[in-house]
């Protein structure tokens, strides 16, 4: 039995490979579009932007339930002699929160089973790059302790560059100002993001 399981959400972007062949249980977010539930990693890319160009209404997103962490944590105790829940930002979700829930009904339910939450405090591949190592951490035989340094110790040297072809859905979802995303596009400005821990800036403005 390993020392310690490794839970994390589907916001981690790792394929489903990586996820089967390191032992990593991921937890969905869900998705509305026009009132229809969608969870992550049920849709391709394409058929995710694809709805989000389409849809009538802006799509909105949910962390998971409490219970449906809870679920994992079962199956992690029949595995595992811990498990290690690795989270995208509290500062962008509630799904560091809803862990967190999670892990006190665990508590009570299986107190023979210790279940840790962390916040990764990175986004996207840089969140991925934190679970895996722990993952990989976790099948060398880390123990629960070891594997969350190495959780941190990835997230602090992760840095995540991005060029956003337009920011019409950042506007729409109240992030920047209307104004920006009008001017930008008037320009046909694309900035180019870095995100630091759970800073997202602004570090370059390209003409396109």
């Amino acid at each position: 039995m390993a020392k310690v399981a490794i839970v994390t959400d589907s916001s981690v972007c790792l394929p489903a490979d990586i996820l089967r062949a390191q032992q990593i249980t991921t937890v969905p977010l869900t998705f509305l579009f026009d009132g229809e539930l969608h969870y992550d990693g049920r849709l391709t890319s394409r058929e995710f932007y694809g709805l989000l160009r389409t849809s009538r209404k802006f799509p909105t997103t949910a962390s998971p339930a409490p219970a449906a962490f809870l679920e994992a944590f079962r199956q992690a105790s029949t595995t595992a002699e811990s498990a290690l829940c690795i989270t995208l930002p509290s500062a962008f979700s509630g799904t560091y929160s809803s862990a967190n829930n999670a892990a006190e009904m665990a508590r009570q339910e299986m107190p023979h089973f210790p279940v840790r939450v962390v916040d990764s405090h990175c986004l996207a591949m840089c969140h991925g790059f934190a679970v895996l190592s722990a993952a990989r951490a976790a099948q060398a035989g880390a123990s629960r302790d070891e594997a969350e340094a190495v959780v941190r110790e990835v997230a602090s040297r992760a840095h995540l560059l991005g060029v956003l072809d337009t920011l019409r859905y950042l506007a729409k979802s109240g992030r920047v100002p209307r104004v920006i995303h009008w001017a930008t596009s008037l320009l046909r400005i694309k900035p180019i993001l870095i995100a630091e821990g759970e800073e997202v800036q602004a570090v370059e403005r390209v003409r396109a």
